[in-house]
């Protein structure tokens, strides 16, 4: 890339004209403008500025953004959903967002959903959970991730490695969109928990768990989890944290509860 202006979002400047050379889909040197001579693809960028890609740590991409995602969802044939995540993916990188980490997706469809991604070159890069591990009937668990066992947690787990996820997802606690789950409740097996947590890091895989309720934040932090996922119930009473600014992004006073996916 030529005549480009990086950015540099850790000073928050912008260089002069450079080019950018890359190799392998990487950036290999930034050089001043015209120094070196161009080969290979060229594309001259007139001065436009260049900057990293932002990353979205926590989507779903087999969903739509409409008024009722999941009844969409559970209408659609495997074929629409998989087109669904292409189209969401292809969204992302056009908004900007080079990366997303995929956060519960069909246990069937985590291989086909790869391919099909895979056969996609205008599309956000993939970082992949699979299905979401759950207890029987926890949140989720129409995704086929429900387990009882150390067994079931190893199994379905050595499953989605193979199938090409790299972290795992745990429902630590109820959600709002799953009947008979709540969101106040930690759900899942302790002991179950931090084993997800040790055969995961065994495949060499992270561990990222929905955790509304206080109690669920407090044990998945016990159990080594890697990364929390909403923490929305951050008090004794299971209530909207009375922090600043929002409740699952809208206003709300503290004393409201949510109703959190």
């Amino acid at each position: 890339m030529l005549n480009a202006r990086v950015v540099d979002p850790g000073t928050g400047t912008s260089s002069s004209p450079s080019d950018v050379w890359l190799q392998a889909g990487q950036i290999s040197r930034v050089t001043p403008a015209g120094r070196v001579p161009g080969a290979g693809n060229v594309l001259d960028l007139k001065g436009n500025f260049v900057a990293p890609g932002m990353m979205d740590a926590h989507v779903h991409l087999a969903f739509d953004g409409g008024d009722d995602p999941k009844a969409t969802h559970q209408a659609s044939s495997d074929e629409e959903i998989i087109a669904q995540v292409v189209a969401n993916a292809r969204i992302a990188l056009r908004a900007g967002i080079t990366t997303v980490r995929d956060c519960g997706t069909p246990r069937r469809l985590l291989a086909p959903m790869r391919a099909a991604l895979g056969m996609a070159s205008d599309v956000a890069t993939v970082v992949h959970c699979g299905a979401p591990l759950c207890r029987v009937g926890g949140h989720a668990h129409d995704m086929g991730g429900e387990v009882r066992t150390r067994h079931d947690v190893h199994t379905l787990i050595a499953e989605q490695h193979a199938a090409g996820a790299t972290w795992i997802k745990l429902m630590a606690s109820g959600g709002g969109f799953t009947p008979g789950t709540s969101p106040s409740v930690f759900e899942f097996d302790p002991v179950l928990l931090r084993e997800a947590v040790v055969i995961a890091g065994s495949y060499g895989m992270k561990t990222a768990a929905h955790a509304h309720a206080s109690s669920s934040i407090a044990a998945c932090i016990d159990a080594g989890v890697h990364t929390l996922e909403h923490a929305s119930m951050l008090g004794p009473d299971e209530r909207c944290s009375p922090i600043p600014g929002s409740c699952a992004g809208r206003p709300m006073p503290a004393s409201t509860l949510c109703r959190p996916s």
